[in-house]
């Protein structure tokens, strides 16, 4: 895991740069973005992110000079509702005005909360049922009800692969297996080493999921290979 980790550090600060290369002298606040986009993926992935983190992504958030700046803190704010708070379905939501547009994403979204109120209601009866009987409670029903579009109708080019790759996740979380590997199938035929990388090793997740453990290893092992390539390149800004 810790290859992928690095490999999200690299490809967070490379495909936004923007934000975080400048001219020197960087001012405290462009120092603070740089050390936030290197540190914070490590510590969602160590299960050590806190509210603190998500603060500062929300800070940068509402600071960045336009919305290119803005987007590797809305990945990093994704990733944190995803895997530090376990839900996916507030990672979705964030990312998904990207995908399919602010207006239909917005649509989605009330569509999907709406119905997630309805079973919720009948959950709680449920469990309340369940306590007078003595009886262990019912699981929660998932957060995720209402289908987003599908992919085949979402924005998904090098401005938007890595949202797509947090979506295919997200659909992983519910249990989508399917839905997500067709993210991974479209972002890893099209788009350049460090995004193919993430989506390689997301996929690889997905077949470690269904079982299918070749198909893993050898997603793992493309990954890995580009990732060894990726370390010998030198950086030039604007690259």
């Amino acid at each position: 895991m810790r290859y992928f980790v690095t490999l999200f550090c690299y490809v967070v600060a490379n495909l936004f740069v923007t934000f975080v290369v400048a001219q020197p002298p960087k001012s405290s606040v462009q120092l603070a973005a740089e050390k936030l986009l290197r540190e914070m993926p490590v510590r969602i992935y160590n299960g050590k992110a806190n509210e603190s983190d998500l603060r500062e992504c929300v800070k940068f958030i509402d600071i960045a000079q336009n919305d290119n700046a803005r987007r590797p803190f809305i990945l990093l704010a994704a990733q944190y509702n995803r895997i530090t708070l376990n839900k996916p379905e507030r990672a979705l939501a964030i990312v998904a005005p990207y995908l399919i547009g602010a207006e239909r994403a917005k649509s989605w979204q009330k569509s999907n909360d709406d119905a997630v109120k309805v079973v919720n209601a009948k959950w709680t009866k449920e469990v309340a049922a369940a306590k007078r009987e003595k009886q262990d409670p019912p699981k929660q029903p998932p957060q995720y009800q209402v289908e987003l579009p599908p992919p085949r109708e979402w924005t998904i080019d090098e401005t938007t692969a890595l949202f797509a790759v947090e979506a295919a996740a997200c659909f992983a979380a519910f249990d989508k297996t399917q839905r997500a590997i067709e993210i991974i199938d479209i972002v890893g035929k099209n788009y350049k080493d460090e995004t193919r990388v993430l989506a390689a090793e997301c996929g690889a997740d997905l077949f470690l999921q269904t079982k299918l453990y070749g198909r893993a290893v050898e997603f793992y092992k493309f990954a890995i290979d580009v990732l060894g390539s990726l370390k010998q390149r030198v950086y030039e800004p604007g690259e």
